[in-house]
């Protein structure tokens, strides 16, 4: 076995010294952490991906930001090209989203501020499913707003 060796400074303090083996551990270590990641508690491979589409009033939204947040604390991303499709990206995980339900978010230039401080839908992610339709109204109320849940196929 080796012994650490010391090395004594002018300030008073000790250094330890790196050897061969305390080199190799340093390098284990950090390869076992890049390889299971730190701090997500979730894999990258259990993200599913998941598309989808924003109308408002039966046409095609551009520009629109989605946001799905579930109460587990994941929270996705995504914003709608020309033809409304948008795909999601979770914070700090990439491309996709953790099975759980959430609760849709929508918010651009002509949506309403309802869909945003309200939601606009409740979603049930549990599989790899067809794409997310959300469907937006120019005019809307409270009592408009879904409580639904479309659920995973």
């Amino acid at each position: 076995m080796i012994e650490p060796s010391f090395k004594d400074t002018d300030n008073g303090l000790r250094l330890r010294q790196c050897t061969g083996s305390s080199v190799r551990c340093l390098l284990l270590m950090t390869t076992v952490a890049v390889a299971f990641g730190c701090g997500t508690g979730m894999p990258v491979s259990s993200l599913l991906p998941i598309k989808g589409t924003v109308t408002l009033d039966g046409k095609p939204a551009s520009g629109v930001e989605v946001e799905f947040q579930s109460e587990s604390g994941y929270r996705a991303h995504g914003t709608s090209d020309n033809e409304g499709a948008f795909t999601l990206q979770t914070q700090g995980l990439g491309t996709g989203i953790p099975a759980d339900v959430y609760v849709v978010r929508a918010r651009g230039p002509q949506i309403p501020n309802l869909y945003d401080e309200t939601g606009a839908a409740i979603v049930e992610i549990t599989t790899e499913q067809s794409p997310v339709q959300i469907s937006l109204k120019s005019k809307v109320s409270p009592k408009d707003l879904p409580g639904f849940r479309t659920a995973a196929q």
